[in-house]
């Protein structure tokens, strides 16, 4: 049997078996009667600990996004966005088909109403049909609260917008 002194602890060696004495790093283990419980966790790097990354500043009103299943009907609801726009139900809107997209705006002598649920909008069947938006599919929504507007777009859309990005990300050619 052999005896290895190492700097941290002692190593024993017999018939080709090691042996490690157990040692406590003094670092990882908090001081007897503190917890590491009742240390604030620090916010944004100020004091011990990894710091936490600031988000960058907001550069004006923000879109919002939301996907929403599109009913038998036609309807799409989605309370947050419409809350977000300030829209009520009965109020007056125009709709207008731009290429693959439906634009809704706030609109007094606009022919088409919000449903009488103020979280729900009602795109017609002619323009679902021109924006392949389908019955049981689910649509995009985009708010723009500082424009007043409201975008439905098909999920082929979307796929189509993203699709490029998600091969670039896995390493394939974009183009």
């Amino acid at each position: 049997m052999a005896f290895v002194m190492s700097r941290l602890w002692p190593v024993w060696v017999a018939a080709g078996v090691m042996a490690v004495a157990e040692g406590v790093v003094a670092g990882l283990v908090p001081p007897r009667g503190q917890s590491h419980q009742s240390k604030p966790i620090p916010q944004h790097g100020n004091g011990p600990g990894l710091p936490v990354a600031e988000p960058p500043p907001s550069e004006g009103p923000r879109k919002l996004y939301g996907l929403a299943r599109v009913d038998g009907s036609g309807r799409i609801s989605d309370q947050l966005l419409l809350e977000a726009l300030g829209w009520s139900a009965g109020q007056h809107i125009s709709m207008h088909v731009i290429s693959d997209s439906v634009l809704l705006r706030p609109d007094p002598t606009g022919v088409h109403q919000l449903p009488a649920r103020a979280s729900t909008i009602l795109v017609p069947a002619a323009a679902r049909t021109r924006c392949r938006i389908r019955i049981g599919d689910r649509a995009l929504l985009t708010a723009d609260p500082a424009a007043d507007l409201l975008i439905v777009q098909s999920v082929y859309t979307l796929d189509a917008m993203l699709s490029p990005l998600h091969t670039q990300l896995t390493g394939g050619d974009p183009s």
